[in-house]
């Protein structure tokens, strides 16, 4: 990767600035093609050329590209902001070959996101969504989802994935579906979010039925089918 000239902006490439404009499917495969070497190199370097790791990789380019400021005085160009984001793929993969299990710190974290979210609703009047309780404790992802799932009263013995899905032998969701999952989440808009974890039990929620959701989001039941048979036709798109 190139040295940063602190005295430099990153010039966006006529794909990212498309993309930027106009986020859709079309517009960020344009722009994942320009990347596909980097991402590839990364694979190589820090997943140990492990193939299966493509599925995430993909969603921290993603969120790498997201992130990305290019009006940053001194900052790196997308490909190196990307390249650096993709780094963590030697913790995924060493993480892979170490068990997880409910801890009591995962039991305050119950707590403390119950609280959060009953404070949310009463402040709001909506539910609020993983990013909104994430900015709120200031915690990550992983340890909401974990507690989470404790609202089931899992017990101490069962095991949890990275993800934070309950883990039963062979039977939980193949990793590539559930980072597929997580990428579906990460493209939609705020409702679409919390679609995701009311009616389909994302991040670790309790599902609740489609006319409950409608209830608790402020829309027509109709608007909950619609939104949910999308977001189920993107998850087909799996195969990648």
């Amino acid at each position: 990767m190139r040295s940063i000239n602190r005295y430099h902006k990153p010039t966006p490439t006529a794909e990212y600035t498309a993309y930027k404009e106009d986020a859709t499917p079309e517009t960020w495969g344009k722009l994942s093609d320009t990347l596909s070497g980097t991402v590839n190199t990364a694979i190589r370097s820090f997943g140990g050329n492990d193939s299966s790791l493509r599925t995430r990789a993909r969603l921290i380019t993603k969120n790498a590209v997201d992130s990305w400021d290019p009006s940053k005085q001194g900052g790196a160009d997308l490909k190196s902001h990307v390249y650096n984001h993709l780094k963590r793929l030697n913790r995924v993969r060493q993480s892979r070959s170490v068990g997880i299990h409910v801890s009591e710190n995962i039991r305050n974290d119950k707590a403390a996101v119950a609280k959060a979210s009953q404070e949310y609703r009463d402040r709001y009047d909506m539910e609020p969504s993983m990013v909104e309780l994430q900015k709120k404790l200031q915690i990550s992802p992983s340890r909401i989802r974990k507690a989470n799932l404790l609202q089931y009263d899992i017990p101490e013995s069962a095991g949890l994935s990275e993800k934070g899905d309950v883990l039963s032998g062979s039977s939980y969701d193949d990793e590539k579906h559930r980072i597929w999952r997580d990428y579906v989440y990460h493209d939609q808009d705020r409702i679409g979010k919390l679609l995701m974890e009311l009616v389909m039990g994302h991040n670790g929620r309790r599902p609740v039925p489609k006319k409950e959701a409608a209830r608790r989001l402020k829309i027509s039941p109709a608007a909950v089918s619609q939104r949910i048979n999308k977001i189920n036709a993107r998850m087909q798109e799996i195969a990648i």
